[in-house]
């Protein structure tokens, strides 16, 4: 049995601190196991509450990465046309 989902919040405060930091990925995890006012930022205030592992949060990380190759184009700016609403044909009738 593996261990238990990790919330979304915690591993995208994990990467906020990170980069305010400064800190490599190394010295992130060894702040989130030891450092008690990081694992307040965390929302983790109890000791025995679990710290994300090192592999959900390179998970994230790599599908942050690929949804952004997906949806921007090679100059930078992103492919607004997938992003609009479709329009229903009763909206078109004036």
């Amino acid at each position: 049995m593996g261990a238990p989902n990790a919330s979304i919040r915690v591993i995208i405060a994990m990467s906020v601190i990170k980069e305010g930091f400064g800190c490599s990925d190394e010295e992130l995890f060894e702040k989130c196991q030891f450092d008690l006012l990081v694992r307040k930022a965390l929302g983790l205030f109890s000791l025995s509450d679990p710290v994300p592992s090192i592999d959900t949060y390179y998970l994230l990380r790599r599908r942050i990465c690929e949804y952004e190759k997906t949806w921007r184009q090679p100059d930078g700016k992103e492919l607004r046309a997938a992003h609009r609403r479709p329009t229903l044909p009763f909206q078109d009738i004036r």
